[in-house]
């Protein structure tokens, strides 16, 4: 996310983040207990609470709902892993990178017509 900020601040980049959980057998269900927690608070406040550690336990009555979409979402896209980028480029094609990108400015210039 830090790597992506000055992208995002500049307003070359519009990014959405899309709550999902696929690391509980490592984690022993934390990460759908945060992913719930993000799913509880307004889009905007979302990246700061995760980033910033202040996530709680605490879920809205929609967000096992909320979740269980984006993992619909998630499994018909093939995720493969977080983060995961989709795009169009410029020439409409589409992009996608599982993983943070190596080269985020060739991401950013495909963008870009």
């Amino acid at each position: 996310m830090d790597q992506l900020q000055s992208y995002v601040a500049a307003g070359r980049v519009q990014l959405a983040v899309v709550p999902v959980s696929v690391l509980d057998y490592e984690d022993h269900g934390r990460s759908t207990i945060a992913a719930k927690a993000m799913l509880s608070l307004p889009p905007s406040e979302m990246v700061y609470a995760w980033t910033a550690n202040k996530l709680t336990d605490t879920a809205s009555p929609a967000a096992g709902e909320s979740l269980a979409a984006n993992m619909r979402a998630a499994e018909a896209i093939g995720l493969r892993g977080t983060p995961t980028f989709l795009w169009k480029t410029a020439t409409g094609k589409d992009g996608r990178a599982d993983g943070l990108p190596g080269n985020l400015e060739a991401v950013i210039a495909a963008l870009v017509k």
